[in-house]
């Protein structure tokens, strides 16, 4: 069902398709989300066309990058073209929030993995804006977008 879903006529219009969202919440465990990525990929490449298949997008800092290794690990690689991400580390800094660090931690899993010449797309970063525990302020959310970019 999936693989066709992939392989519709409306596939080859696309540049490249994200297997779904921010999917680390615990509602896809990491072996039955590879499984849906695996079906996902034969689909969308026997389309016949150059479409690119980036992997769930994966949420938060170091928990998106924590599943985004379990599901390298259990075989994604494979089934991917982009390792995709939403590296928030709010309420923290990029850099209190492990950016970095995480970042050639998910690297070296990559390559250990066959995906060290795959690309890394990252979606959305930033802060929560506003009156909050965790907002800043437009400015504050600007540069810290700044220091990731």
């Amino acid at each position: 069902m999936y693989r066709d879903l992939f392989s519709a006529p409306q596939a080859k219009i696309c540049g490249a398709i994200s297997v779904l969202g921010e999917v680390n919440d615990g509602v896809w465990p990491p072996q039955q989300y590879v499984e849906f990525l695996a079906s996902a990929y034969r689909g969308a490449k026997s389309a016949g066309n150059d479409i690119k298949v980036a992997t769930c997008v994966a949420a938060g800092i170091p928990r998106g990058i924590d599943y985004l290794k379990q599901i390298i690990a259990l075989g994604a690689m494979d089934y991917c073209d982009i390792v995709a991400c939403d590296p928030y580390t709010a309420p923290r800094s990029p850099e209190a929030g492990g950016w970095e660090e995480n970042f050639t931690s998910l690297i070296e899993t990559m390559g250990r993995h066959g995906g060290q010449d795959k690309e890394i797309w990252i979606y959305e970063v930033g802060y929560p804006v506003g009156n909050t525990a965790s907002g800043v302020s437009q400015i504050e959310q600007a540069n810290g977008v700044l220091r990731v970019a």
